[in-house]
């Protein structure tokens, strides 16, 4: 899983910051996003499902589902108008809403500043130490 992560971070940057046409070389690292994506859309459906206590994926998954889902919302909105499919990986936005929500609410129980929706800056200097994983 680091590699696809590396891969997927490493698109994230790539396709986010050039706004540009990406070559078929990068299709490797986009189909590695769509992997990371796909995995916190079906954790997303199973957390929306009750099946999955929100706290559980909290301790586990966040910040990641976080950074993942802010640094390619942009692309994946353009997906969603490119196919025509308006929800497509819904349930991943969601996940990373809920899983905001809750790190907001464990903040202000403890009284510390909210920091549960970080700068774009924070998003992509986390992707920055994912594609350096393996390193």
């Amino acid at each position: 899983m680091k590699t696809t992560r590396e891969q997927a971070a490493a698109y994230i940057l790539r396709a986010t910051s050039t706004r540009q046409h990406l070559t078929d070389n990068d299709k490797e690292d986009r189909d590695a996003l769509l992997d990371v994506l796909n995995f916190f859309d079906r954790l997303g459906t199973v957390v929306q499902s009750g099946a999955i206590d929100e706290h559980f994926v909290w301790n586990e998954f966040f910040p990641t589902v976080q950074m993942y889902w802010r640094g390619a919302e942009p692309l994946v909105k353009d997906w969603r108008t490119e196919q025509n499919r308006r929800l497509y990986l819904e349930d991943v936005e969601y996940l990373s809403k809920t899983l905001a929500d809750y790190e907001k609410k464990q903040l202000t129980s403890c009284n510390l500043p909210n920091t549960a929706c970080p700068s774009q800056e924070k998003v992509r200097d986390y992707l920055r130490n994912e594609t350096e994983l393996l390193s």
